[in-house]
């Protein structure tokens, strides 16, 4: 019996996507969908220089799409794109998927110092709307609540997801979904456990405070359970069967 791979970092299949392939062979994974590491979320997020920071992201996407084109049915690519510039951020969105074919963009959970939910950012989800592409709310980030709050590694972890489901409240809370009736949301990495919570928690204000959110004609809870919002889990995680009834 094989023994898994449990731990990816520095592995071979990171660069080289024939390795990968035996590793998601060995693991029984059909297709992958990848998001890269710290150069295409934590150290883009921290470029302050726009112009630099779409260079980046233009040599990481054309780096992700050779990497993926190693076997396109299986290996599928998130695009990152400089939330420093939306406008630069679109085009480049544009570029990576009908040219590049990556098949989503990645969210960052604080980009560029704003709620992810601002309007800043319609020229990114408008541009993800058009190709029909999902806005993938995902980890790894230098800007984390767990990161500013604790000096201990452990509690950093432990806190690290909180950042997805705050940012994912600030784009419902920020219309991004009425603004963009075509578009999808995937939260990624934060496991699933508080999806309920969050419900219940917008549901009671939304019911408390609407009058804070003029510019919303829905429930941010509704928005939660619809099949536009979609979420990843945690293999061990205990509460799916509870999390699947709610949603």
């Amino acid at each position: 019996m094989h023994k898994p791979a449990h731990q990816w970092t520095g592995r071979p299949g990171m660069t080289d996507p024939k390795a990968r392939l035996a590793d998601m062979d060995l693991e029984g994974i059909d297709v992958a969908v990848l998001f890269g590491g710290a150069l295409s979320s934590a150290a883009i997020g921290l470029v302050e220089n726009p112009a630099l920071a779409l260079a980046t992201c233009r040599a990481y996407n054309d780096w992700l799409a050779e990497y993926c084109g190693a076997a396109p049915d299986r290996l599928k690519g998130v695009a990152a794109v400089p939330f420093q510039d939306p406008e630069a951020g679109a085009r480049e969105l544009q570029r990576a998927v009908r040219e590049q074919g990556l098949v989503a963009v990645r969210v960052p959970t604080w980009p560029d110092g704003r709620d992810p939910g601002a309007r800043r950012f319609d020229p990114i989800y408008a541009a993800a709307e058009e190709l029909g592409v999902p806005a993938c709310l995902h980890l790894l980030s230098a800007r984390t609540v767990g990161a500013d709050r604790f000096d201990n590694f452990f509690l950093k972890h432990v806190f690290y997801g909180a950042d997805v489901f705050m940012a994912f409240a600030g784009m419902l809370a920020g219309g991004v979904l009425e603004r963009f009736p075509g578009l999808r949301i995937g939260v990624f990495e934060a496991g699933c456990g508080w999806i309920p919570y969050l419900m219940e928690r917008v549901h009671e204000h939304w019911e408390l405070f609407s009058d804070q959110l003029p510019h919303l004609t829905r429930d941010p809870a509704e928005q939660m359970a619809s099949d536009r919002c979609f979420y990843t889990i945690e293999p061990e995680e205990t509460t799916v069967p509870f999390v699947a009834a709610r949603v």
